[in-house]
């Protein structure tokens, strides 16, 4: 069968007021006309691999209820972060996504990573997007970035001054940290590590990672203090994640072990907090700043039992990798103590925006709100979909709480749990809802794998734009349908899609030729003219071993296999994204289509391998 795919509407076009642009090009902090005496200074701190039991203030015990007294080590190495949670609301349900980067984008954008491109790693946030410090900037706030940041290195738009900060001081990606400005990666560092202030090559900086962020976000704080707009600074530190190496002193007081290290790295990440806290103080906004904490997954699980005595660990999508602390504290939080409501990182955007004086969509959930109905589950259930090293895995947790649904490399079929349950991985039997939850996330990936681009006729050339880090093949797993009539037509080259500098698809003396980066596959042309072209590739970039990346494509026509290939050592793609891909001819209107080449579908995905007949790809794209 022949698919029809939809256009895929744009989304919301990105807001940069043009005052936000010019403050963003200067190198240093410019703390302007204030946006209003309600609207609060917002220090949003997220800690990296951070568990729920490596809090005190959220850990539990083994039945899975607030431990009283859970820790082996006393004192606890985190008593100014405790003591800020205590101080205001913590939620003792709250979810993230399971690895570093899909999270940092659902806290930035309040969509699914999957939508992003995000599983777990990405290229990077399309620009038409509205992120949470653009909305800020447009609010009046001034805005900034300390620390880690890891949502694209390579392409500039992907950098945090062109996604709404007006200053940055950290590093891009962890495996910048020990090596030069000429990007290129090694092994992660917390002594004199490179770091990058706003667009400029990074620089070697004398002294602990942890401690010299602590340094700018002291600067930025003390700053600010001096009047003028409201100011958002996220202090994204490293700590605790790997590799063990905490400042000399604070380790010192603690076992010469890996567990001993990784509490010294706790205690140093609550030094520095606790610094945060005091310049708020000295500057005398400790009043008028709302502060958030939280984690961007659970912890590894290697060093101490970060996340027990829930089930799993970073990566994984059982309740130990996704469950990770929040708390807000200081000016606008009106309760205190524990809220136990199924909270998402997706709903901080709203959450923030509202604080800063704009008011939540209808279907967002503001977590600082008064609560009518405390133990009313959510209007939806909460999804996971991602993949490590080409492992898919997805989950489902239920609206209300109660059931977990994870499948893995484990369990390929799923496996059904109790969340709360002191028995972690006892499966549950309940064929019924088993298929609901599956039919429930089936529905929702092809909803979000699904690529919005603008799709339209300029000029006679036929163009699509928007979403530059997933709108072409090159990068991560992606799928394009193009309903195509009039193969083997004409004479001469002629163009089905062509992104200049990137890909192309042609057809030529009875072949048909596709090419992404220097790899090509052809195949001879099919002799039926009229029928659906589908496009699958995975371009697999490692990091730190450029030889051993891979290339995979396939070429599909009504899905019969026309050509496959794979290939190793294939760089990454690192320019011309921003270019326009036009159908049918390239960018100067030559080599025109002698066919017709009807609606376009793009997905961030690739199928799975059994979905070669017209009733599994349909199910799988969602139509």
């Amino acid at each position: 069968m022949t698919l029809r795919p939809e256009y895929v509407l744009p989304g919301p076009l990105r807001i940069i007021p043009f005052l936000a642009l010019l403050l963003s090009l200067g190198g240093a902090p410019v703390w302007g006309v204030p946006a209003g005496p309600a609207a609060p200074n917002i220090l949003f701190i997220l800690a990296d691999d951070l568990g729920i039991n490596d809090l005190r203030s959220f850990a539990l015990a083994p039945d899975g209820t607030p431990a009283t007294a859970p820790w082996s080590v006393d004192p606890s190495p985190t008593p100014k972060i405790d003591a800020l949670a205590a101080s205001g609301l913590r939620f003792s349900r709250f979810y993230a996504d399971s690895s570093c980067a899909a999270s940092r984008a659902g806290f930035l954008t309040g969509r699914p990573p999957v939508s992003l491109g995000f599983r777990p790693a990405g290229a990077g946030l399309a620009p038409e997007l509205e992120t949470l410090p653009e909305a800020l900037q447009r609010l009046g706030y001034s805005t900034h970035h300390v620390g880690k940041w890891h949502l694209g290195y390579r392409h500039r738009q992907a950098w945090p001054l062109q996604q709404g900060y007006d200053s940055f001081y950290g590093f891009l990606n962890q495996f910048l940290l020990g090596r030069s400005g000429a990007r290129e990666l090694g092994r992660p560092t917390y002594h004199d590590p490179w770091l990058q202030r706003d667009n400029d090559d990074p620089r070697v900086a004398k002294g602990h990672l942890t401690e010299l962020l602590g340094d700018e976000a002291v600067r930025l704080i003390s700053e600010g203090g001096d009047g003028g707009r409201p100011w958002f600074i996220s202090f994204w530190p490293y700590a605790p994640h790997e590799p063990l190496q905490p400042p000399a002193a604070i380790a010192a007081r603690y076992p010469d072990s890996a567990e001993g290290r990784y509490l010294a790295h706790l205690a140093s990440l609550d030094a520095q907090v606790g610094r945060l806290i005091d310049a708020l103080e000295r500057s005398g906004q400790a009043q008028n700043t709302l502060i958030v904490f939280a984690s961007d997954n659970g912890g590894t699980g290697r060093h101490r039992q970060s996340n027990g005595p829930l089930p799993g660990a970073k990566v994984f999508y059982y309740e130990g990798g996704v469950r990770v602390p929040l708390f807000f504290t200081g000016a606008g939080v009106s309760r205190r103590g524990r809220d136990d409501r199924i909270a998402s990182y997706l709903d901080l955007l709203p959450t923030l925006r509202a604080v800063a004086g704009e008011a939540a969509p209808g279907d967002s959930l503001d977590l600082l709100a008064p609560v009518s109905s405390p133990g009313a589950p959510r209007r939806d259930n909460l999804y996971w979909s991602g993949g490590i090293e080409g492992t898919r895995q997805w989950s489902v947790l239920s609206a209300d709480g109660r059931w977990r649904l994870v499948t893995d490399v484990l369990y390929p079929r799923g496996i059904l749990q109790d969340p709360l349950s002191p028995a972690p991985l006892r499966a549950l039997h309940n064929p019924s809802l088993r298929t609901a939850l599956t039919r429930d996330f089936e529905r929702w990936a092809a909803l979000h794998r699904r690529v919005e681009v603008v799709d339209q006729t300029v000029a006679g050339r036929r163009r699509l734009e928007g979403n530059l880090f997933q709108r072409s093949p090159g990068l991560g797993a992606h799928a394009m349908a193009l309903c195509i009539d009039g193969l083997g037509a004409g004479t001469g080259k002629q163009l089905i899609a062509h992104h200049e500098g990137v890909w192309e698809l042609t057809v030529e003396r009875g072949l048909i030729r596709w090419q992404i980066n220097n790899v090509e596959v052809e195949a001879a042309l099919p002799e039926q003219r009229g029928g659906q072209l589908l496009l699958l590739s995975h371009f697999r970039h490692r990091l730190t071993k450029p030889a051993d990346s891979e290339a995979q494509m396939t070429l599909l026509f009504d899905q019969q296999v026309l050509a496959r290939r794979s290939v190793h050592g294939v760089p990454a793609q690192r320019e011309h994204l921003d270019a326009p891909l036009f159908i049918g001819l390239d960018s100067r209107g030559d080599h025109g289509f002698a066919g017709t080449i009807g609606p376009v579908a793009i997905w961030n995905d690739l199928p799975p391998q059994h979905a070669r007949s017209g009733d599994a790809w349909l199910a799988w794209s969602g139509g």
